[in-house]
């Protein structure tokens, strides 16, 4: 099944996002701040990791960093509210930016374009 973690601090985009994703076949396990993602990345790793850059323990991009570090398989999605260039966060750590409000088409079009069955992360 093709996992995915979904790290946002916003409760209402969280849920909304992991039911979108979860009707869509996605097997999806949410977080709302860096250490949670963390601890379910060290659980069992994720396809697709779609991170919001601020969050309450840090930015998306460090959980970024680690996640490239471990397995440069893995596709990472920035979640932003803001103008992705004003994030300051280096563009080469994400394989896709979806500006919040995230219209859900966009999304799941975005994650049926990367083939994730192809690369399953370990």
């Amino acid at each position: 099944m093709r996992r995915v973690l979904l790290v946002d601090d916003d409760p209402n985009l969280r849920e909304s996002a992991q039911d979108i994703l979860e009707d869509a076949g996605y097997q999806v396990r949410a977080a709302g701040d860096l250490k949670a993602a963390r601890q379910l990345l060290a659980g069992e790793a994720a396809h697709v990791v779609i991170v919001d850059f601020n969050l309450p323990d840090g930015k998306g991009a460090e959980l970024a960093q680690q996640v490239r570090a471990a397995d440069a398989r893995v596709k990472i999605v920035l979640m932003t509210g803001e103008v992705p260039a004003a994030t300051g966060a280096p563009t080469t750590l994400f394989d896709a930016v979806l500006t919040k409000p995230v219209d859900p088409a966009m999304l799941l079009t975005l994650l049926a374009a990367f083939d994730i069955n192809a690369n399953p992360p370990a």
